[in-house]
């Protein structure tokens, strides 16, 4: 009798429980801290140096840093596009990185200005700073489109989108191609920090993932390369839904934000929008050809999900994971999921996007049939 393969889906908790620093805010961090040892004007103190480079949030250190930089930002703006190439960002990972520093500190990028405007006012409010870098996207993205419809902008962007929030012409032909040019140098510096080994945790195995039999296949919504690195590094059989680090292809933005009747037709933030992206990286929907990969012998798997939150953003995969076919196998080939969840917040928020991925009353059926399963991790 054959073993039960197991198909392995992970998120950023699984990166963060093997102690990686991959949390939106710990990239922004790092940013911060990058562009306080580059600038030679600020006057710090030993301790404050001591936080921009072991990646601690210090919000007066960011403060003092940002301040500056965003005073020389503002004079810098209306040159920033005409010296972005993008043949910079090709090629080397490092040279590439080289390119995108320089260009961040000497002209800004409208998206970590946004990121950390966020994130300091969240600490300020809340005491525990935190930003999701694709709720955010969505939000402006929303904005904008809003804005190109004559509706209603939130107050707030619309003070951030200065004087394009009244010129559709400057909108269009100004603004959104410099953010499609601020993303993808971020997207570079993303990638190089992912990279860095002082990223990646001390490769402790986790007791629980080192406890599941027979995993022949992973879906990774990350885009490091953690379980090769911590547990096996000759696998193989692992799709990166979102691309990967080294390959120049990471995705990074927004499910749909208009309805049916105009997202078709109203295109000019399509880039910034998950589909765009999969098909411009020429990563489409290739994740449902796993099963088929090789070393996958077998035609009874079981799925279990870790470190992931099922954001409805990427209902395009997940929509197919949870899927019955005609067969009663989830994705044509599972007969069990079990989705591991890290407290009682997470677990809220899975079961709620669950719901809008496949509905309440499936949610019930499978759960209550046993075919979907949620089980605390282990502490």
């Amino acid at each position: 009798m054959k073993k039960v393969n197991t198909l392995l889906v992970i998120g950023n908790g699984f990166d963060l429980a093997h102690g990686m620093k991959t949390s939106y805010r710990d990239i922004l961090n790092a940013i911060m801290s990058d562009m306080a040892v580059a600038n030679q004007d600020i006057d710090f103190t030993s301790d404050e140096e001591f936080k921009a480079y072991s990646y601690k949030f210090d919000v007066n250190m960011i403060n003092k840093v940002f301040k500056v930089y965003n005073n020389r930002w503002q004079n810098n703006h209306f040159r920033k596009y005409e010296a972005y190439k993008v043949t910079q960002l090709n090629g080397d990972l490092v040279n590439a990185y080289q390119y995108a520093r320089n260009y961040l500190i000497t002209y800004g990028n409208w998206w970590f200005q946004h990121f950390m405007r966020v994130l300091a006012n969240r600490e300020r409010r809340m005491g525990d700073g935190w930003v999701d870098f694709e709720a955010e996207i969505h939000h402006v993205v929303a904005n904008i489109e809003n804005i190109l419809l004559n509706k209603p902008c939130d107050i707030d962007l619309e003070i951030e989108f200065g004087g394009y929030a009244n010129d559709l012409i400057a909108m269009r032909e100004q603004f959104i191609p410099e953010l499609k040019s601020d993303l993808n140098i971020l997207n570079v510096i993303i990638e190089f920090y992912l990279n860095q080994a002082e990223v990646h945790g001390e490769d402790k195995k986790v007791k629980l993932i080192d406890s599941i039999e027979n995993v022949k296949a992973i879906m990774s919504y990350n885009y490091t390369h953690t379980y090769q690195n911590v547990y096996d590094e000759s696998f193989k059989n692992i799709y990166y839904l979102h691309g990967e680090v080294k390959e120049h292809n990471l995705v990074l933005g927004t499910d749909e934000t208009l309805s049916n009747d105009l997202k078709n037709t109203l295109l000019e933030c399509a880039y910034f929008k998950k589909i765009y992206q999969l098909i411009y990286y020429r990563l489409g929907n290739r994740f449902k050809h796993i099963f088929s990969m090789s070393d996958c012998d077998g035609s009874e798997w079981n799925a279990v999900i870790y470190g992931y939150s099922l954001t409805t953003a990427d209902s395009y995969s997940l929509g197919w994971l949870f899927k019955k076919s005609n067969n009663d196998l989830f994705a044509g080939r599972i007969k069990h999921i079990t989705i591991y969840y890290y407290n009682e917040k997470a677990y809220n928020e899975q079961l709620a996007n669950l719901f809008q991925i496949i509905g309440q009353e499936r949610v019930l059926e499978y759960i209550s049939d046993g075919d979907i399963e949620f089980e605390k991790i282990p502490h």
